[in-house]
């Protein structure tokens, strides 16, 4: 459930995990419940493939599609391609580019990183460097279960009136 609390907006959403350790699929729809006076939360759905590149066992390729479902306008569609990295054990960055299937919305590149506390106590980074072996071998899945869902946390809205823009915020 996420809501917005400087507005009314509130949505639900569902998702599938399957991971092992070179490959993850991530699936979630999201089904807005609540619009504001302003504001309409957009429905959508989006899915994540991502592969551990060989031999550099601390950073993944990835695959993201996603897809809004437009009311007043038309729907938004589009795919990111990147690379998350393990810099440290307190340290990830991701590069990537998302392709945007809609006209008026521009094509990005971004880099985010991100700061992990409390900083983890297994697994490569890349201070570790090229491995001899070019996949991770396979490993006991158990220690994942409580690791956190790849999911999009921003409620995608339109505005509602004359105009309509939106707004991933």
């Amino acid at each position: 459930m996420d809501n917005d609390f400087s507005e009314t907006n509130r949505r639900a959403s569902i998702g599938l995990e399957l991971r092992n350790s070179v490959l993850d699929f991530h699936s979630n729809i999201y089904k807005g419940l609540q619009d504001s006076d302003d504001e309409r939360v957009l429905d959508g759905w989006d899915y994540r493939l991502a592969s551990q590149v060989p031999y550099l066992h601390w950073s993944k390729i990835f695959i993201n599609h996603y897809e809004w479902d437009g009311v007043l306008r038309d729907d938004i569609k589009g795919t990111k391609m990147g690379s998350e990295v393990i810099l440290t054990k307190s340290l990830n960055l991701e590069v990537a580019y998302d392709d945007k299937d809609k006209k008026g919305l521009e094509d990005e590149w971004y880099a985010k990183i991100q700061f992990v506390h409390p900083p983890r106590n297994n697994g490569p980074t890349a201070m570790d460097g090229v491995s001899q072996v070019a996949w991770k071998e396979n490993k006991d899945m158990s220690g994942e279960l409580l690791s956190k869902v790849k999911r999009n946390n921003k409620i995608m809205i339109e505005f509602k009136g004359s105009a309509t823009v939106s707004r991933a915020d």
